[in-house]
């Protein structure tokens, strides 16, 4: 006779998600290697005179593990309980951006990056939050010097790869014998994400962890659990190191009093 491998489960990895209010879960994004969780108690075992036994488990948590790859700082903030805040700054519009120079035989249809500089003094680069807004766009159209035309003999576009985020391409109208210089006037930089974290003492609030497999339809939530000591490790990887920067996670689980005994721990669900 055969046995059974209904419950089997091969290597699928898993989506992993948060939640504050222990009903509304919010994805952590992708993760690396195995996450999961074991279930732990401490037990006191007691041995009667006539050798019966008789076991008592108490002081149940739960230790569950993650690592991210996916380092979103309001994510970051909101595993910490309270105890790393996140706090956003708007940037003001920069209009002291000097000049970009494109030199003459540029390709035609071809995406150029938009270097934007803080100022003539300031080559700090700027990551514009939209797009820039540009006062001129000088060029030849045919064999006239003149300001170029935006959606006639060029484009602003969306650039992953420039440092900006955006770029321009020139239009089928423009001359390639002759330098292109772009004249912004207001470019607006993205807004400041910071972190903060360093009190004396702090009582975290516990959040909810909860890990999904589709493939097999397995759900395991911890209703109210809090990050381990140690965990929090921002680091700066070498050009020369593999892979991405990650922040290996831990976290205890604690009963959730406010639920029903036998139901204030964890729940495992296969669909």
């Amino acid at each position: 006779m055969a046995a059974s491998t209904e419950n089997v489960y091969f290597p699928n990895g898993c989506l992993a998600r948060y939640s504050l209010d222990g009903t509304s879960f919010t994805d952590l994004g992708v993760l690396l290697g195995d996450s999961g969780a074991t279930y732990n108690y401490d037990v006191n075992e007691v041995i009667f005179s006539q050798g019966q036994k008789k076991r008592q488990y108490k002081n149940q948590t739960i230790a569950a593990n993650l690592t991210l790859a996916d380092l979103n700082p309001t994510a970051l903030s909101a595993l910490s309980g309270g105890m790393i805040s996140k706090s956003t700054t708007a940037a003001s519009a920069v209009t002291t951006c000097p000049d970009q120079v494109i030199s003459e035989g540029f390709a035609l249809q071809t995406p150029y990056e938009l270097v934007i500089e803080t100022s003539s003094s300031d080559s700090t680069k700027l990551k514009a939050s939209v797009e820039p807004t540009l006062t001129t766009t000088t060029g030849v159209v045919g064999t006239a010097d003149g300001n170029l035309v935006e959606g006639t003999d060029y484009e602003l576009v969306i650039m992953s790869s420039a440092f900006s985020g955006y770029g321009i391409v020139f239009l089928s109208t423009v001359n390639l014998a002759q330098d292109i210089t772009i004249d912004y006037s207001s470019v607006t930089p993205v807004a400041t994400t910071t972190l903060t974290a360093g009190q004396s003492t702090y009582a975290p609030e516990t959040i909810a962890l909860q890990f999904y497999e589709s493939a097999s339809g397995r759900t395991m939530t911890i209703y109210a659990c809090n990050v381990d000591s140690g965990g929090y490790n921002f680091g700066f990887k070498g050009v020369d190191s593999d892979g991405v920067e990650e922040m290996a996670l831990a976290f205890t689980g604690q009963l959730d009093t406010t639920r029903t005994s036998g139901d204030q721990l964890f729940s495992w669900v296969i669909e």
